[in-house]
């Protein structure tokens, strides 16, 4: 497990900070809060993921 915060994260998979909000609204990313302070991690494994290539099909 990789603990990153929100903005990293939305750079290493290319969103916006929004849809890792959304994410963790939606409760598809668990959201980490760090002991004594209002900083919060997301698991950048858990993150990517969520977004596995998808490979169009070839018409035969």
């Amino acid at each position: 497990m990789k603990l990153v915060s929100i903005k990293t994260g939305a750079k290493h998979a290319d969103v916006s900070t929004r849809t890792i909000e959304n994410l963790i609204s939606d409760g598809r990313l668990t959201r980490y809060k760090l002991t004594g302070g209002a900083a919060v991690r997301i698991d950048l494994d858990e993150l990517l993921a969520l977004f596995v290539p998808t490979v169009k099909e070839q018409p035969e």
